[in-house]
């Protein structure tokens, strides 16, 4: 589903405070989630990168719901950095990508340079429960984040609220698309989904203020780069049945 917070400051999602919980992570254990994912990147087993700016996002971003122009914004778990080229293109002063795969924030600064706004677009990798990526970014005026806030929350829900919380700076705006309980089916690449209760209790006051929620869906995946025949005829094989089914419901927060 679709949601936003919304406090004094306006817009979608607004931050008036976070603390940080949790104790520190070992650099090994981030660096196992990085190489997990980095495996992934490398198979093409990437069914979340659709090689475009999340169409949530996009849409608010056109109809002026969400302003961008000269701000500087985040997105959290960038993957190849679609959705972040974007806001640099709509004029954002500056982005900062963060995602924990090496193999992911490469491909990200290649299609930014690939779209000339790489002087906009930073990207960090980096793991977002751990204390130190967080501590190194600070905080900002916009942040989106799609499919990212629920993994993270999946791993360690109050962590991933409070690095929400110091990601968005006072009278800013977070936008999330977030996995869908009220959808009970498995899906390929799927993450962890949330109920209502369970995303308006992870961003709330004091930090947050909820201004909308509404249900939407996922866009579709492309199924990440072909790379050999017997991975493209798997890859042909899953488009098609994609085709065949709704892309998973979710929240637009």
């Amino acid at each position: 589903a679709d949601a936003c917070w919304c406090g004094n400051g306006g817009g979608l999602l607004v931050v008036v405070g976070g603390v940080m919980a949790g104790g520190e992570e070992t650099k090994e254990v981030v660096s196992s989630r990085g190489e997990a994912w980095d495996r992934l990147y490398e198979s093409g087993r990437t069914p979340w990168e659709t090689q475009r700016p999340a169409s949530q996002l996009v849409g608010l971003v056109r109809c002026g719901a969400l302003q961008v122009r000269g701000k500087q914004c985040v997105e959290l778990c960038c993957g190849t950095g679609a959705s972040s080229v974007f806001l640099a293109e709509a004029g954002a002063a500056r982005v900062v990508g963060v995602d924990v795969s090496r193999v992911a924030i490469e491909a990200a600064r290649k299609r930014a340079a690939e779209a000339g706004v790489e002087e906009a677009c930073e990207f960090v990798r980096g793991d977002l429960l751990d204390e130190a990526t967080v501590a190194g970014l600070g905080a900002f005026e916009v942040a989106f984040e799609c499919q990212g806030f629920q993994l993270l929350w999946a791993t360690d829900a109050d962590r991933a609220s409070a690095v929400a919380a110091r990601l968005v700076a006072p009278g800013g705006t977070l936008v999330a698309v977030a996995g869908n309980a009220n959808e009970y089916r498995s899906y390929d690449g799927g993450g962890a989904s949330l109920t209502v209760a369970e995303l308006v209790g992870s961003l709330s006051p004091p930090a947050f203020a909820l201004e909308s929620l509404v249900e939407t869906r996922f866009d579709a995946g492309e199924c990440g780069q072909e790379s050999g025949d017997a991975q493209q005829h798997q890859q042909q094989q899953q488009r098609e049945q994609q085709r065949e089914r709704l892309p998973p419901l979710a929240w637009r927060a």
